[in-house]
């Protein structure tokens, strides 16, 4: 964690002219230690940092800033400097900079760059967000399979300093179609007077440019591997997705699943909980809190429509949070199993039987369990007040199997409604999180009065 004092101290240093002790003590941190401190600083402090830095230096805590605050700070830094910053960042973090500036901003510094910098922010600019492209850098090293191993090792050497990855090496024929890979463990250990292609090992799996984000996940997790080659569509190698890169994708995954779980909209605010806005959290949570509470409104105007029921057998009453805490519960856990089968691949909407028979099962001993727990609950209680004859027994009754129902229901729509969504095209974790569970509970509400009347006669 940051030690409060840096940022004051930092603060004191830019003041009294001492912009280089500041500087030195920067560079002597990890970037991204070195970030925290500018994000603690105000945009004018850190702007004036990073003016004094080496470019090279400058950009490498740069882009390691949330991409928020790299925004404001080019508010704070001219052309010059923003160009001499992006000519030295990696390519997949100069595009993904860039392309979060104003159009005339982000023209203005391409116009400052060399071309071979301009071609590469255009040519990985074309891969919108969410697919492989979008996440991969070009700079990587492939070398001919007729290359001797002793000019590889020499080829490896000279672009050590600009290749992104080098702990695999990729084998290329004339057209660029990729024939094999090498360690660089196995480079090294290799004969020196040995062809590349001796020594290289089978094609690695690789994905399309245009394929989705959790499709190159997918083959990560499936797979082991630490970098995945990405390809066009004539096959040709166009990029690696670096290990770095599948982390950072992973934790947006992750980040993005979560709030869609606790029916939070999709946002792009990249900024440390303390530092984001309240309006854009506000504008993210409130959608679906409106839709939730219409709902519940719903689920209100159930119990209202059975409030002679209620008055009747006022113990009915105390037991409906047990019922909606259970199937909201059972609906929750199926769904999280389903989706991330779904995410694995291990599972497909055709596979929508199988799943049902599964939670079937077992929603059906997880009910049995929890109805016998509340009827022998109630049993033992014994006593509840009621204004109709009706005994304990029969009071367990009704209760037990509107539990068993509902968590049997449950289970089954909590397993069925991400399979239906992903048929249907649509995001599955969208009828997850809060939103199933405020389904399972009308529904609940609705099996609960019913079996209650049918079972009590009333």
């Amino acid at each position: 964690m940051l030690d409060p004092l840096l940022v004051p101290d930092m603060k004191k240093l830019v003041e009294e002219d001492r912009t280089a002790e500041a500087c030195a003590f920067l560079l002597s941190l990890h970037p991204v230690e070195a970030g925290e401190v500018l994000e603690g600083l105000t945009p004018t402090l850190s702007a004036t940092l990073l003016r004094a830095m080496d470019a090279r230096d400058g950009a490498g805590i740069f882009a390691k800033l949330p991409q928020a605050l790299q925004v404001d700070l080019a508010g704070f830094l001219d052309g010059v400097d923003l160009a001499r910053l992006a000519a030295v960042m990696a390519p997949d973090a100069r595009v993904d900079f860039l392309k979060a500036l104003p159009t005339p901003r982000r023209a203005s510094i391409l116009e400052a760059l060399g071309p071979v910098e301009r071609e590469s922010f255009k040519f990985l600019a074309q891969y919108p967000e969410g697919c492989a492209g979008s996440i991969m850098t070009s700079d990587f090293l492939a070398l001919s399979p007729e290359l001797k191993v002793r000019d590889a090792i020499l080829r490896l050497k000279a672009g050590a300093g600009k290749a992104e990855t080098i702990h695999e090496i990729f084998v290329i024929d004339g057209q660029g179609h990729m024939t094999g890979s090498v360690e660089l463990a196995a480079l090294i250990a290799a004969d020196p007077d040995a062809a590349l292609s001796s020594v290289a090992r089978l094609c690695p799996q690789s994905i399309n440019a245009f394929n989705g984000r959790e499709e190159a996940l997918r083959k990560v997790l499936r797979y082991g591997v630490l970098s995945l080659p990405v390809v066009d569509s004539d096959e040709i190698l166009i990029g690696v997705i670096r290990h770095r890169d599948i982390v950072a994708a992973l934790e947006a995954k992750r980040t993005e699943e979560e709030e869609r779980l606790m029916a939070i909209s999709a946002g792009n605010e990249a900024v440390p909980y303390l530092n984001g806005s309240v309006w854009i959290a506000f504008g993210k949570r409130i959608g679906w809190l409106l839709v939730l509470a219409i709902a519940g409104l719903l689920a209100g105007g159930i119990i209202q429509s059975n409030r002679n029921l209620l008055a009747a057998v006022a113990a009915l009453a105390l037991y409906i949070p047990v019922l909606a805490g259970a199937g909201g519960n059972a609906a929750g856990q199926s769904a999280s199993a389903v989706l991330r089968s779904l995410f694995l691949e291990e599972l497909r909407p055709g596979d929508g039987i199988k799943v049902l028979w599964k939670e079937a099962r077992v929603g059906l001993l997880s009910a049995a369990l929890l109805g016998i727990l509340v009827f022998a609950r109630i049993l033992l209680q014994g006593g509840n007040e009621t204004a109709v004859p009706i005994t304990a027994l029969d009071l367990g009754l009704a209760i037990g199997i509107s539990l068993v129902l509902q968590v049997f229901v449950s289970t089954i729509m909590g397993a069925l409604l991400p399979l239906g969504a992903k048929a249907l095209g649509l995001d599955p974790f969208l009828v997850s999180g809060p939103v199933l569970a405020t389904i399972a509970d009308i529904i609940g509400l609705f099996i609960y009065f019913a079996a209650a009347r049918i079972t009590l006669g009333i």
